[in-house]
């Protein structure tokens, strides 16, 4: 019963305002998980939508059955769309021999691509009609002049020789030495398949690798040397093509004949696209991981019964796996993310004790008069303060998961869903520590009330217990700044605890320390400057000396004396200025960052790759070097830049024709053509694309490309460390028309080139380890020169042109569709392929930490403005409580409502202010260096990893940092008013 009375009088106020805070606390981390989670959705979302397959079938023999496998495929329930790559591989045997318009063509390789979907063959050997294109892979120095007879020719035929003895054949006799006559085996030439050509091209064997990648998840064997059909969807075709590689020849009069087989290496890559909507959800990893594999397991049985030479590659799979492992750890991750909140949070609830100390000290000594203990007060505020931070925690988390549970779902989803989304456990974790949070918090005033006297609680506050509330900067806060600090510096020096050893748990706890650093540092930096008696009224004098006039010395005196109440304002804002504004930081440095590498693969807002073929007659490469083919492809380039730069949505326009020069060797490529960039004008070139210095090996990227103008060469850093050449030494560039190995003086290495054409494929989570590795090694490996046309060392090179590309940069009038419509309006030739920015930043800027940061920013701000109000308005009250007297006497005294105003302003704008001048020189480099480690956790490697990451703020960030200000001045004026709200004689005996 005196339990129950006493929580009457003392307990109702702080029950409800620890309710608060730890509800709001509990409310915010179910807030950010549930947000986590959308995040991950949304980035899931955009995994899936870069994926154009989602499981691979590769059928490396049996041919004929890829029909019965590719309706087996169709049968499974949750396979929603299917197609077949063909790639039919074969060494043809002695008697097998291609002929084009009747001549034989001698070639070690014999291949043939098509598809059941046009679009799954590369864009410059597509086929158009019902011809085929003939693809020679290989070098010049292996194939001759080969490119240039195959030029305008009509018909290829795939001719077998038959050799059969039988009675109804009359053969040709032969004497075997004794006067004995036998009949020789008869012989025929029969046309085992024939197609109309379409076109001859040549390309390299990586170009056709990246599209496998590309459009499959997985690289394929290309010969290095050898003729590829590529036709458009034809079974006969196929089926003709696949008996005469395993030696059954067809012959109209004895039908199909057996003869000698060729080394056969067929694939066939059944791709299948699941029904995602009814399979695949970003809110259910674990379910959508669960229902891949049982579809992926109902194809593997399926397949097994028709044929052991299937095997079936889960691409989306692999991707859902590593993203439940994600998953598995987000509320960690979210608990780590929001330290700074809680931090705020403990901050807060230390004010609110002190604050409720304020407010109750009568009570306290009329109830220690009245002969309750000590014992007796500490039992009901713990009781208080634990059903409080119970209450509060419950309601937190339910509204902390239904509220953006109905924001981001459109409703509640089912219950199931709803655990999969918001794990019971983490739930249950958030719970405890917000109550944690309560119980540490209100231990300092179960301690103070439980001692309190009566004496002490009818003197004036500000002289026993405010007085008392002492700031020291002790071992935890040493800590605090020194982990904190010291990861700042690892970050400043891109250097990393992971690279002492590599054990993996040291690398998790040095990626947990990336996510608490910040708010440590914070903490420990405030209470070092707060603990300092002389530092605090320095850092906050100039805001006095503006703000008090007259009476500075007398509130700098005052605000000394109450350096705790002054440190509690410069912590809850600095760390409100750190935690709302890092995250616009992060993404600003991201997108920064982002569209700089976009622009550079690009060279500018656009980027049109067509066929030189398209643009100059075939056997205009057989005429004359590099020069004289150059200058029959400007008859129609020309024109066409001029009708381009005369677009008013086009500012600048620039050419890049690329190559494929003979004679270098190259590891990984041996002798094949490697590829020669081209530009008219270094210097224009330069002006017109836009490039960054670290493109440059050894030397800024302008300074290098300028020496293109003096005759010099330059080369990609994989060329550079083949052929180790210094400045102006002689550079083997290729052999001319005549077979001579021309030389040009070497000017240095670039990383990489604007505006080459995309060498890279569409990053995403669904390649495995092994394909990324390969993907990066084609990425740093890839060899190329660069020259300019009027280089007399490359005028007579014999340089194969198969594309030229355009560097398009937009006026900035038109929007993004206009300026692209404009583009492919003006040119009269069907590009090979397109790329604008927005598309390409898309590609290079998908990344999950960022998209948790842009989605958590949201929840990051509201929450933490909500704890600030709570914990500036209960701090300025607080001041304001302890101040009453001092202003009622300051009114007395004779001071006006400005005077009054401009005293008391410091005491709260001051700290404010510099806590928003800590928090945000805090979160630029806090922005700045989480964003530096997303880049090191990125798999593929891109152009972004040669750039340089720039610190960059956005709209985003000032209209935050605004707010903040808005906020913290909008308070003190509703305090500074409500100083009058009494008279003096009623604040005096409050006071």
């Amino acid at each position: 019963m005196i339990l129950k009375a006493l929580f009457k009088v003392l307990g109702r106020r702080v029950f409800l305002s620890f309710a608060l805070v730890t509800g709001m606390v509990v409310f915010l981390l179910a807030g950010v998980t549930v947000t986590s989670r959308y995040a991950m959705q949304r980035y899931v979302a955009d995994q899936v939508e870069r994926m154009p397959w989602d499981i691979s079938v590769y059928q490396t023999a049996e041919v004929p059955l890829a029909d019965q496998l590719a309706a087996s495929a169709r049968s499974v329930a949750g396979i929603a769309e299917a197609a077949r790559l063909y790639f039919l591989r074969a060494i043809p045997p002695y008697a097998v021999k291609p002929l084009i318009d009747g001549e034989e063509l001698r070639t070690p390789w014999l291949s043939l691509l098509t598809a059941t979907d046009a679009s799954l063959l590369p864009p410059d050997i597509r086929p158009s009609d019902t011809g085929v294109v003939m693809v020679l892979v290989g070098s010049k120095a292996q194939m001759g002049d080969a490119f240039l007879r195959l030029q305008n020719r009509q018909r290829f035929d795939l001719t077998a020789q038959l050799r059969f003895s039988s009675d109804d054949e009359q053969g040709s006799e032969q004497h075997d030495g004794h006067d004995h006559v036998h009949p020789a085996p008869a012989s025929a030439i029969t046309v085992a398949l024939s197609a109309r050509i379409e076109r001859v091209v040549r390309i390299d064997s990586s170009e056709l690798n990246r599209w496998f990648l590309e459009n499959t998840s997985s690289p394929t064997l290309v010969p290095e040397l050898g003729l590829i059909l590529v036709s458009n969807w034809d079974p006969k075709l196929i089926l003709r093509f696949d008996a005469v590689s395993r030696g059954f020849i067809p012959d109209h009069s004895h039908g199909d004949i057996h003869g000698s087989p060729g080394d056969y290496f067929p694939e066939i890559i059944h791709l299948l696209k699941l029904d995602r909507k009814a399979l695949v959800s970003g809110w259910d990893i674990d379910g959508s991981l669960g229902r891949i594999l049982v579809a992926g397991s109902r194809l593997t049985d399926n397949l097994e019964d028709i044929t052991a030479s299937a095997a079936v590659d889960h691409n989306l799979g692999t991707m859902f796996l590593r993203m439940s492992e994600i998953a598995k750890r987000i509320g960690l991750i979210s608990l780590l993310v929001s330290l700074p909140l809680l931090l705020m949070a403990g901050v807060l609830l230390n004010n609110l004790s002190q604050l409720l100390l304020l407010n109750e000290r009568r009570n306290l000594g009329l109830l220690r008069l009245r002969g309750v203990s000590g014992r007796q007060i500490a039992q009901t505020l713990l009781l208080a303060i634990g059903l409080g931070g119970l209450a509060g925690g419950l309601l937190g988390a339910m509204f902390g998961t239904a509220l953006p549970l109905v924001i981001y779902f459109g409703g509640l989803p089912p219950w199931d869903l709803i655990a999969k989304i918001q794990d019971p456990l983490y739930l249950a974790v958030f719970l405890l520590v917000g109550l944690s949070i309560a119980l540490l918090s209100g231990r300092k005033l179960v301690a103070q009330a439980s001692r309190i006297s009566p004496l002490q609680a009818a003197r004036r506050v500000d002289g026993s217990i405010a007085s008392t509330e002492g700031v020291r900067f002790g071992p935890f806060e040493t800590l605090a700044l020194l982990v904190g600090g010291g990861k700042f510096l690892l970050w400043v020096s891109n250097w990393s605890l992971a690279q002492l050893t590599g054990e993996r748990w040291l690398a998790e706890f040095d990626r947990a320390l990336d996510f608490v650093a910040f708010p440590l540092f914070i903490y420990g930096f405030v209470a070092l400057i707060a603990s300092r008696q002389k530092l605090m009224p320095a850092l906050i004098a100039p805001a006095a000396w503006i703000m008090a006039g007259p009476l500075r010395d007398l509130s700098l005196r005052h605000m000394a004396t109450r350096r705790h109440r002054a440190a509690a304002f410069l912590l809850i804002v600095a760390l409100l200025a750190s935690l709302a504004i890092y995250p616009t930081v992060m993404t600003a440095v991201f997108d920064n960052k982002t569209e700089r590498g976009a622009r550079i693969q690009l060279g500018g807002d656009m980027q049109v790759t067509l066929n030189a073929l398209d643009l100059m007659p075939p056997e205009a490469q057989a005429r004359g070097g590099l020069k004289a083919r150059v200058s029959v492809l400007d008859q129609r380039m020309k024109p066409l830049v001029e009708r381009l730069e005369r677009l008013p949505e086009i500012r600048r326009v620039s050419v890049m024709i690329e190559g494929l020069v003979e004679g270098l060797f190259m590891p990984d490529r041996g002798f094949s053509g490697l590829p020669l960039y081209v530009v008219a004008d270094a210097k224009r070139h330069l002006a017109s694309v836009y490039s960054e210095p670290e493109l440059g090996a050894g030397g800024s990227f302008a300074g290098l490309m300028q020496r293109l103008s003096s005759q010099q060469v330059l080369t990609s850093t994989a060329v550079s460390a083949f052929y180790r050449k210094a400045e102006g030494q002689s550079m083997p560039v290729g052999r001319t028309t005549d077979g001579k190995l021309e030389r040009a003086a070497y000017g240095g290495a670039v990383h990489f080139l604007p505006g080459v054409p995309l060498r890279t494929v569409n990053e995403r989570e669904g390649f495995i380890s092994a394909r990324v590795d390969y993907l990066n090694h084609l990425f740093t490996n890839s060899p190329f020169l660069v020259g300019e046309i009027g280089n007399p060392a490359l005028a007579d090179l014999d340089v194969l042109i198969p594309r030229v590309v355009l560097t398009l940069t937009a006026s900035g009038h038109e929007s993004n569709v206009a300026f692209r419509d404009a583009v492919l309006k003006a040119i009269d030739v069907r590009p090979l392929d397109t790329h604008n920015l927005d598309t390409e930043i898309s590609r290079l800027g998908s990344d999950m930490y960022i998209f948790l940061a842009r989605e958590n920013v949201r929840i990051y701000l509201l929450g933490g403005l909500v704890l600030a109000l709570i914990g500036i308005i209960a701090v300025a009250y607080a001041n304001y409580i302890e101040d009453r007297r001092t202003l009622a006497l300051l009114r007395i005294r004779g001071a006006g409502p400005i005077d009054v105003v401009r005293f008391f302003m410091p005491n709260v704008l001051g700290p404010s202010l510099l806590g928003l001048v800590i928090g945000g020189a805090i979160a630029l480099g806090v922005g700045f260096g989480i964003t530096r480690l997303v880049w090191e956790l990125r798999q593929l490697q891109t152009v972004l990893d040669y750039l340089p990451t720039h610190l960059a703020v956005s709209r985003q960030t000032a209209i935050v940092a605004g707010i903040l200000l808005l906020l913290v001045v909008a308070i003190v004026l509703i305090f500074s008013r409500w100083v009058f709200a009494r008279s003096a004689r009623q604040s005096l005996l409050e006071g």
